[in-house]
């Protein structure tokens, strides 16, 4: 593979201070620790309430990854050691996501999953049903990696899906690092590309989750590199990485639907680009022009045996974003503010200026990227793919304006970041190979790449997920309890597994989850709103517990006087239904202790479960 460069200076020729042979990884390995510890620390004040822990977390999340920018930053550190210094930051990160909850999975998302995973540990079946999350046994990629290690080491399910994410995660640095090292020009630029990958918003907390995106996507990465190093012809193993990476091709196909759609409309596109570009550049075809075909003719045979509900899950939030956002684009509807929850929660003045900022710089360094990609890759197709892909980076902040293209463009972002990534870390090259002094660019470059990540950081997660937080009912994840998984505890042993219940959306979750029970929810045909919500109980309740076939309900009485801080507590919709105001009373809540036909089989003192078989018509 040959090699562009821009002709040396002075400076970069002149000797600098010799750190050692391990002396950057050294000092990253030093670093990463120190963080952490930092981080753990934050985390216990801040669930125990104090205000200590925002700026405790900053610093030792900047610490890991400062200590890595600036190692990274002169270019000169081996490939060995750059290799070692992403190896230390990418696992330190996933830690940080550990520490958030170290005792069991206990994320939304999380949960969702562990309902596929245990059914499959249990039952040894898959495609059981989760209603929870409809689409997720599916694709039981995540889930057959995770129970085969558990009955291999014979480790709970904690454990095991902490080793899968972790090895994942490793996986992602090592195909990102690969892929780049090996399209970047330089490719000793790859390394710092990787380190900037790692800004991604969703890489810190929601890609070292325990869900199907955090394993297709190092899957996904694995393919690009093998395709591109067989293009390369490595080692003469063309055939061997040909093979190896549609083998991870098709094991992202039924992992995770999303990005086995990406990948495959990637490789497509590029072995389009290939073959456009072969009367200016000659090499051989991606994954040998058949092996993109198989992984598209997979997605497509698997979505049309398998997965045919992927389209009715997807979607209506592809449609509803093109509709939000033309509307916002005639007038009609106001766009979404951003930096501020549907409950009108706003991020402090700071992140909200780090994480402008730090879209302001990714932005300003695109046209740089491109153009120092023109002028030394514009014959290389796979060059000219990265940077369409880099190119789209703008559209997907524009969603970020609209309430359904919000979701969209979040998660579009892990896909985003890689070409975004190759193209600015060659904008990035220009500032390193300036003639100003190392120092100068030194102390302008890694503070700019720190606030692109903090940014990132910000985009990712807000300020009441980015730490755990004291119980607060009506709040997602922080509603969690021992109270809440005790409950879930009692219906598993006591009551059985797969009772058709009702609950509001954090009780569902765990009982869900935890509880195995069989969670009943609008796919079921029917909506909970009206059996909690609506005034009295009698008729109307009664058809929704007849047509949802619900057998037990579940009441936390601590929603009551509470300002839902997701804007609901059952249901998206539930206040087009029954407008209850700001919150819901402690009266509504009570609604079923005296009702002829209902009776209270279980009592926390905050959480009460009603066997309602007796309203059944």
């Amino acid at each position: 593979m040959t090699t562009d460069t821009l002709t040396a200076t002075p400076d970069e020729i002149a000797p600098r201070p010799a750190s050692g042979r391990w002396g950057r990884l050294a000092q990253v390995c030093a670093a990463a620790p120190i963080g952490l510890v930092l981080i753990a620390l934050a985390n216990s004040l801040s669930y125990r309430g104090s205000s200590w822990g925002v700026p405790l977390f900053w610093a030792g999340l900047l610490l890991i990854y400062g200590a890595a920018a600036l190692a990274l930053w002169t270019g000169e550190v081996s490939r060995r050691d750059a290799l070692g210094i992403l190896v230390v930051t990418g696992l330190a990160l996933y830690t940080v996501k550990v520490l958030h909850s170290p005792a069991g999975l206990g994320n939304f998302d999380e949960l969702l999953h562990y309902r596929t995973l245990d059914d499959l540990a249990q039952s040894g079946r898959l495609f059981a049903e989760n209603t929870l999350l409809p689409i997720s046994p599916y694709y039981p990629g995540l889930e057959v990696a995770t129970t085969t290690l558990m009955r291999v080491t014979g480790i709970g399910i904690f454990r095991a899906a902490l080793i899968v994410i972790g090895v994942a995660r490793l996986l992602m640095v090592l195909g990102v690092f690969l892929f780049l090292e090996r399209v970047s020009q330089p490719p000793k630029l790859a390394g710092l590309g990787t380190l900037l990958y790692m800004a991604c918003p969703s890489f810190l907390f929601f890609d070292a989750m325990y869900a199907y995106e955090s394993l297709a996507l190092p899957l996904a990465a694995f393919c690009l590199f093998a395709y591109r190093a067989a293009q390369l012809d490595e080692g003469g193993k063309r055939y061997a990485l040909i093979f190896a990476g549609t083998a991870a091709g098709l094991a992202t196909v039924v992992t995770h639907h999303v990005t086995s759609f990406i990948l495959a409309g990637t490789l497509v596109l590029w072995l389009i680009v290939t073959v456009v570009f072969r009367r200016w550049h000659a090499e051989p075809l991606p994954g040998g022009g058949w092996g993109p075909a198989v992984i598209a003719a997979a997605v497509i045979a698997w979505l049309l045996t398998v997965a045919n509900v992927v389209v009715g899950y997807l979607w209506p939030h592809v449609i509803s974003a093109i509709g939000e956002m033309t509307r916002i684009l005639t007038g009609e509807a106001t766009s979404r503010r951003l930096f501020e929850s549907s409950v009108g929660i706003k991020s402090p003045l700071l992140e909200r200026l780090v994480g402008l900022g730090s879209v302001a710089l990714v932005a300003a360094c695109i046209p740089f990227g491109l153009w120092y990609v023109w002028r030394h890759q514009r014959r290389q197709p796979l060059a000219w793919l990265l940077a369409l892909g880099a190119a789209v980076y703008p559209l997907m902040m524009l969603l970020r304006f609209t309430k359904h293209g919000w979701d969209i463009g979040s998660r579009a972002m892990a896909f985003i970041y890689i070409p975004l990534a190759f193209v600015l870390v060659a904008g990035i090259e220009l500032l390193r190979t300036s003639r100003w002094s190392w120092p100068k660019k030194a102390a302008i470059g890694v503070p700019l790449v720190l606030v692109v990540f903090a940014g990132g950081v910000i985009a990712g997660s807000g300020p009441s997920t980015r730490l755990p937080l004291p119980y607060q009912a009506g709040s997602g994840e922080m509603s969690i309890d021992a109270e809440t998984i005790a409950a879930a505890t009692w219906a598993r042993d006591v009551l059985g597994p797969n009772n058709r219940i009702a609950a509001d959306a954090t009780n569902a979750s765990i009982m869900g989850s935890y509880g195995r029970q069989r969670v009943v929810t609008a796919s079921d045909g029917v909506s909970i709103t009206g059996l909690f919500l609506s005034p009295g109980l009698g008729t109307y309740q009664s058809e929704i517990i007849t047509k949802g076939r619900i057998r037990y309900v579940v009441v936390d009485r601590r929603i009551a006087g509470v300002v839902p801080l997701k804007g609901f507590f059952y249901e998206k919709w539930e206040k087009e239904l029954v407008d209850y105001g700001s919150t819901v009373s402690a009266e509504t809540l009570r609604r079923f202790d005296e009702v002829e036909g209902v009776s209270r089989i279980y009592d926390s003192g905050n959480i009460q479960i009603y066997d309602v078989s007796g309203l059944a018509k």
